[in-house]
């Protein structure tokens, strides 16, 4: 399986996307992610774990995670830093701006923020507020 087309994936009821592409190591293109109903997950450990070719960066910034609790290995083994720091300062941005649980454990495997992304980034990482515990490669 090299690609793979999502739209029309009706998942509300969903509450665990745990593993959900793990080990995926030919797929290149996951599209349809954004149309996800992520509302009542509260884990999307492994989802990409060791998914390293997967080259068109998932859309992922739409979705909404109220009751995300980890996301543990989330995209480890994933060269994400080919995605661009655009594609990770939106995913940052737009999950800091929702109302999420404290003390997640998030990997984004090598992927970096810019200064745009930045300022989210240390909105979730801060202990008085969010406390989440974010794995990536850093600024850029």
């Amino acid at each position: 399986l090299e690609t793979a087309d999502f739209t029309g994936f009706t998942t509300p009821l969903v509450t665990s996307m745990a593993a959900a592409m793990r080990d995926c190591s030919a797929l290149t293109n996951a599209s349809g992610l954004g149309g996800f109903d992520t509302s009542n997950c509260s884990s999307i450990n492994f989802f990409f774990q060791n998914d390293a070719n997967l080259t068109t960066a998932p859309d992922i910034d739409g979705w909404l995670i109220p009751n995300l609790i980890s996301a543990t290995s989330f995209m480890i083994n994933v060269s994400s830093v080919g995605y661009g720091s655009a594609w990770y300062d939106a995913v940052l941005n737009a999950w800091e701006a929702q109302t999420v649980q404290p003390n997640v454990l998030a990997h984004f495997g090598n992927a970096q923020y810019s200064p745009a992304g930045a300022a989210a980034h240390a909105s979730l990482t801060d202990s008085g507020t969010n406390n989440w515990t974010i794995t990536d490669g850093g600024p850029v």
